[in-house]
């Protein structure tokens, strides 16, 4: 958030007369896709395998419990408080064994395998992009 302003303007300093938009969106692009590729992972993915309401409720429903939907009435807390009641479990070991039995920690494979990806991609590039025109370069000069 503090750098995106100061690097916005510098893609408009850089930018030839009259080709600041063209620069200025192709400065978005990767950001855009960015935002849609995170929205999967820390949006649907996280909710799925880690949100710890979203696993209460899959524990709800597969015990067959039935459970009012959650309103500005009936919170969250509410919702965790009438879970623990009715499996009867404190509202710690309710955490516990959501834990052990969905490991919500497994969204950071996710993470970590999207790091690798990354620096293996970035390491490709490097050695057939960059490289090839650093020798051109040298080779010209």
């Amino acid at each position: 958030m503090m750098t995106n302003p100061t690097f916005s303007s510098f893609i408009a300093l850089i930018s030839p007369k009259g080709k600041e938009a063209l620069y200025m969106g192709t400065y978005f692009l990767p950001i855009f896709l960015g935002n849609l590729l995170t929205t999967l992972v820390s949006g649907n993915l996280y909710q799925a395998w880690s949100d710890k309401l979203s696993l209460l409720q899959m524990e709800m429903r597969n015990r067959g419990i039935d459970m009012p939907e959650i309103t500005q009435q009936f919170t969250k807390n509410d919702y965790f408080a009438s879970a623990s009641d009715k499996i009867g479990m404190t509202e710690l070991e309710m955490t516990q064994f959501i834990w052990d039995n969905y490991q919500p920690n497994r969204i950071w494979y996710v993470i970590v395998g999207i790091g690798i990806v990354t620096i293996i991609a970035l390491s490709v590039y490097d050695r057939m992009v960059i490289r090839p025109k650093e020798a051109k370069a040298k080779l010209n000069s």
